[in-house]
């Protein structure tokens, strides 16, 4: 969920017309390229558009299905997570990175040709399992043994998305964002009304599996158009293709990439696993899916705070690479300590106005058959607000390529996660599994401070009071608010949390989108 393609780098505003002008003079024949300023802007709106009518749909579905019914739909969606860059060996993730180049050198169908092969391998080998041994591949995924018809649907469900994942990932690094974008709205929204259609007529779980399957080929139909054109490919190839250079070059991208990223995911979805197998001694297949599915309820709004958060630091990643690129380390480890406080702040604002409108949510819209989530969402608030500093922390070692560091801490806080729900679940259940998270996450924010200040970066005792305010989270609203309260009178008034030219910056970031909504303002901050 957190996970940052280093992929994503890019380079900042002030390098916008040089860049632009750099790229369309390396083209060897005409092709639209969608500008940098361009194309974030259309991946903000996409990205804004999919997370509302995801989480509109997931409400849909918490209104149809029963909570056991959720749980194997959460369970299904969690192993494609993880299959579906797991069966291509994150080989399609490396699109980003090395698109341009062979595409110049003219190699840009033996180079997507050669890794999808590969990739389709080992998605073959994967939906033969769980055709062919539908009990191992059942018990594992959901608890218990499931019909081969089941596994089939299952099967063609990863292969569609693999389709979709390769093929956006493959538009993006030929820098056509708006046809990502478009690829990524398609997809949302289609899935979102064919689920909800198939829904109103048959309240089953495996029904949202075709429809996922379905709406993943309309996702296809924006970027089929590009792919098609001859242009998109390149000039014809002036050397011959050299499948020895990818095994030097790429293989060892893909997989630091694969691996990272697996560790992420995991670290995402192990709570749904360990909840599945430990959570009860009786009956377990049918108790696991329905605290699975309690469990994904509680984490609806977490989940749509973490990709806004995830959305954030994706977007302040290109900026301090420019400064770490141009020998700046100050103004980086600078906009890292403005980022955890201006981030925190804003996740804990929201987590509150989350925890005000639940009640509304859960025992109205939901008819209260979602108790258990309703009573974990606190704590998935404050694991969702101490993961997104992890994310904004991890920009750091983005920037000084400490990727290996990066990813052994990962590794380390998710065994620790995986020791401690082996231990409260049984105790605690659902309880269990959030504390267990929360106590991980703790860890993971620990180790990376940790690693920091080894890197010779201190963030500060100021920072580091805010990054632990969304503890106040656990103690209820009221409490939740008033520690929240008193830190935005705090900044507002004094320079102790927020410096003045981190208010300035803030400004700057704000102001003008606050004037454009008709809000009429100079600063965001009283002046004092």
């Amino acid at each position: 969920m957190f996970a940052i393609h280093p992929t994503a780098i890019s380079t900042g505003p002030p390098f916008l017309n040089a860049i632009d002008a750099t790229l369309a003079a390396s083209e060897s024949e005409p092709r639209r390229i969608d500008s940098i300023a361009s194309g974030f802007s259309y991946m903000l709106v996409a990205n804004v558009l999919q997370r509302g009518i995801g989480f509109l749909r997931n409400i849909a579905l918490c209104y149809y299905l029963s909570d056991q019914q959720l749980g194997r739909w959460g369970l299904t969606t969690s192993f494609l997570l993880i299959a579906a860059p797991m069966a291509v060996l994150g080989l399609p993730g490396t699109f980003g990175r090395f698109v341009e180049s062979y595409r110049t050198r003219g190699q840009l169908k033996a180079f997507v040709g050669s890794l999808m092969t590969v990739a389709m391998i080992g998605y073959g080998l994967l939906a033969l399992w769980l055709f062919a041994f539908p009990a191992s591949s059942g018990s594992l995924i959901f608890g218990a043994p499931q019909s081969s018809w089941t596994m089939l649907n299952i099967a063609i469900a990863l292969g569609c998305i693999i389709l979709f994942n390769s093929a956006t990932e493959l538009i993006s690094g030929l820098r056509l964002s708006k046809t990502a974008s478009a690829m990524h709205a398609v997809n949302s929204l289609s899935l979102t009304i064919l689920s909800c259609i198939a829904l109103a007529w048959v309240r089953d779980w495996q029904v949202l599996v075709v429809a996922f399957s379905a709406s993943a080929l309309l996702g296809l139909l924006p970027g089929c158009r590009v792919l098609l054109q001859e242009s998109t490919w390149g000039r014809p190839a002036a050397e011959r293709f050299s499948p020895r250079e990818l095994l030097q070059r790429v293989a060892p991208f893909a997989a630091s990439v694969w691996a990272i990223n697996l560790i992420m995911n995991t670290f995402d979805i192990v709570d749904r696993y360990m909840l599945l197998h430990f959570a009860s001694a009786e009956d377990s297949s049918q108790m696991g899916q329905a605290l699975v599915g309690q469990l994904h309820s509680g984490k609806l709004i977490p989940t749509l705070l973490a990709n806004l958060a995830a959305m954030l630091g994706v977007i302040l990643l290109p900026y301090m690479v420019v400064e770490w690129e141009s020998g700046r380390k100050e103004r980086v480890a600078a906009s890292l300590r403005t980022s955890l406080k201006f981030g925190t702040m804003l996740l804990f604002g929201l987590s509150i106005g989350a925890m005000l409108v639940s009640p509304l949510m859960f025992r109205v819209v939901l008819a209260g058959r979602y108790a258990d989530g309703l009573a974990i969402l606190p704590a998935a608030l404050l694991v969702c607000c101490w993961m997104a500093v992890a994310t904004f922390l991890h920009n750091y070692f983005w920037c000084a390529e400490k990727g290996r560091v990066l990813g052994g801490l990962t590794m380390l806080a998710l065994v620790i996660l995986i020791a401690l729900s082996s231990f409260l679940i049984p105790l605690m259940g659902i309880h269990g599994a959030m504390l267990a998270n929360v106590l991980a996450c703790g860890v993971l924010l620990l180790l990376s401070i940790g690693a920091l200040r080894w890197l010779g970066v201190t963030l500060g005792w100021e920072t580091l009071i805010v990054v632990a305010l969304p503890i106040s989270l656990a103690l209820g609203t009221i409490p939740a608010t008033m520690v929240f309260g008193t830190c935005i009178v705090v900044a507002s008034r004094t320079c102790w949390i927020l410096t003045v030219e981190e208010k300035q910056a803030i400004d700057a970031a704000t102001v003008p989108l606050l004037n454009r909504a008709g809000i009429g303002v100079i600063s965001i901050w009283k002046r004092t």
